[in-house]
């Protein structure tokens, strides 16, 4: 687990403004991320955020849906997860992931605040009204 969350901070890690960054890519994880490989990530997200409410920026700029099959079901109804999730800035440069989020906003009614970017200064400008 050591060397799990020590990959898993290469890829998302407290930022001095108080949000949590992440960022994906293609090749984060296995060829296909796994139900094991998630719940892992959200392990050491709960970790970092020393289980408190947390925004969160999502960088999906390099992301391709290389998901197994229940892993956004895993993602989507995760308690330790929506106990940390205060808001989540999603930065994306593609159409189809934005589709995607705007589908997954509309019908799986997120825990916290969402909204999707194009910019990154656009996205911290807008988490940072999360902040206590």
């Amino acid at each position: 687990m050591k060397n799990q969350i020590k990959e898993i901070r290469k890829l998302s890690w407290m930022d001095s403004r108080g949000f949590m960054q992440s960022n994906f890519h293609r090749d984060a994880f296995s060829n296909k991320l796994t139900v094991q490989e998630a719940q892992d990530y959200i392990d050491t997200l709960h970790q970092l955020c020393g289980g408190k409410p947390t925004p969160f920026l999502i960088d999906c700029r390099n992301v391709f849906d290389n998901m197994e099959e229940g892993i956004k079901q895993v993602l989507l109804e995760n308690t330790k997860l929506n106990k940390i999730r205060k808001a989540e800035a999603f930065i994306v440069d593609s159409l189809s992931m934005r589709l995607k989020l705007n589908f997954y906003s509309r019908v799986h009614k997120p825990h916290c605040p969402i909204k999707i970017f194009s910019n990154e200064s656009d996205a911290i400008e807008w988490l940072l009204n999360f902040n206590d």
